[in-house]
């Protein structure tokens, strides 16, 4: 068989939690529908604890303790990793490849706050509502990532060469240039949402915009 391969576009700062307190970060599968044929998705959110009561001090402690990207501190980001493994049918003058799959692990790390202590309903309506957009906006990275899975999938299974070193070469080209228009699909993504930020319907803010949003980064974090 031969190795699999993988591009990691994103990586948080920790990916260890120490908590001497029940208030610490929880982890759970987080469910996204179906996923291209071949392609194996791995999914963790990541409920970060916001201690704030007031909904303009959760902004804040938002984006203060939010995950660190490449260009600031958000309080919504996926990471994703795509990684892709095949082996090869040897014939005589050529070598194929067979059992093309792709594995796609993604970690959406978004805020958690309890909004019960709010005495404003409105306020507390509000936050229900905002995560819930939150999630399906990170959703829709990780979306991008399980279709450029199976997009990968699709370009390497009809790969033939006359050698398995030819072969590779060339599957491997193919998914680091569908992993490269993959980051470019992601940035476009959140330009066009503003991170998040524009909704559909009547929102609270100029322009229908929500005053918090989450991002994703397709850039190494220094750590």
């Amino acid at each position: 068989m031969a190795p699999s391969h993988s591009s990691l576009r994103s990586v948080p700062v920790a990916l260890l939690v120490v908590c001497a307190t029940i208030a610490c970060a929880t982890a759970r599968p987080l469910s996204v529908g179906s996923v291209p044929a071949g392609v194996q998705l791995s999914t963790r959110l990541i409920e970060r604890p916001v201690g704030a009561t007031r909904l303009d001090s959760v902004h804040t402690e938002m984006v203060r303790d939010g995950p660190a990207a490449a260009v600031g501190q958000y309080p919504g980001t996926t990471i994703w990793r795509v990684n892709w493994s095949y082996e090869y049918d040897r014939q005589p003058g050529r070598c194929a490849l067979r059992q093309v799959g792709a594995r796609v692990d993604a970690e959406v790390h978004v805020p958690r706050w309890d909004p019960k202590g709010a005495t404003d309903s409105a306020a507390r309506a509000w936050w229900n509502d905002y995560l819930a957009r939150l999630l399906e906006h990170e959703r829709g990275h990780v979306r991008l990532a399980a279709d450029a899975g199976g997009e990968i999938v699709r370009a390497l299974r009809p790969i033939e060469a006359p050698s398995c070193a030819a072969a590779s070469a060339q599957a491997n080209q193919e998914g680091e240039r569908i992993l490269r228009d993959l980051a470019t699909r992601q940035s476009a993504y959140d330009r066009d949402t503003h991170h998040g930020m524009v909704v559909p319907g009547p929102r609270p803010g100029p322009g229908g915009r929500v005053p918090f949003h989450g991002r994703r980064d397709s850039t190494e974090v220094p750590r």
